[in-house]
C-alpha cells in the first residue's frame, strides 16, 4: 500500500551522518525519531526530540534504553533510528543501526495506516540498517526483543545482560 509520503532530504541527511560519524567518536547521534508532517505528505525528523545534541556512546549505558523508551508515547506513532550497543557471546561489542516502527493501540487509526505505509519507503530511502522492529505496546518493548533481532549470540543490549 503506497500512502504517497515522501522521506524528506533532511531526514536522510540526518541519517548519512549516524551512519558516517567515525565509530570511534565520542560524539554522535544515538537516536533520530521521525513523524509525519502536518500535511500529511512527509516523514520528517520529529522537532520535538532533535535537540542537536549529540550523545556520547563511548560506552553503552543502560540509560540509553531507558532514552529510547522515552521516545515511544502511548498514543503518537512514530519511527525511532537507534544506534543500539551490544555485546555478543564471543565478547564482541557492536553498535549497529535498527529502525523500530512504534504503533500503539492507542493512536488514531489514520495515523496507523500512514506508518504502516511509511515504514516501507523509509527502509527503503535509509540503507545500512542491521534490522527492523515493530512494537505496538510497551509490553512488546524490551532488550531480548532488541537483542532477538540482532542475532541468536547477543547477551546484552546497551551493557544491560539480556534476559531470556
Amino acid at each position: 500500500m503506497d500512502c504517497g509520503i515522501q522521506v524528506k532530504d533532511s531526514v536522510v541527511e540526518a541519517f548519512n551522518l549516524m551512519k558516517i560519524v567515525s565509530r570511534k567518536s565520542e560524539q554522535r547521534r544515538k537516536f533520530l525519531c521521525l513523524r509525519v508532517s502536518d500535511d500529511d505528505r512527509y516523514v520528517i525528523v520529529n522537532e520535538e526530540f532533535d535537540n542537536e545534541e549529540f550523545d556520547n556512546v563511548k560506552k553503552p549505558s543502560e540509560d540509553d534504553f531507558l532514552k529510547f523508551l522515552s521516545y515511544l508515547k502511548s498514543d503518537c506513532c512514530c519511527i525511532v533510528i537507534y544506534d543500539v550497543c551490544y555485546e555478543t557471546t564471543n565478547s564482541l561489542v557492536k553498535d549497529d543501526l535498527v529502525i523500530v516502527n512504534w504503533c500503539p493501540e492507542k493512536a488514531p487509526a489514520k495515523q496507523k495506516l500512514q506508518f504502516a505505509s511509511a515504514i516501507n519507503i523509509v527502509k527503503t530511502k535509509l540503507q545500512g540498517v542491521k534490522a527492523t522492529l515493530q512494537f505496538n505496546s510497551m509490553e512488546d518493548v524490551s532488550r531480548s526483543a532488541v537483542a532477538e533481532k540482532l542475532g541468536k549470540d547477543v547477551v546484552k543490549v546497551e551493557g544491560v545482560k539480556v534476559e531470556e
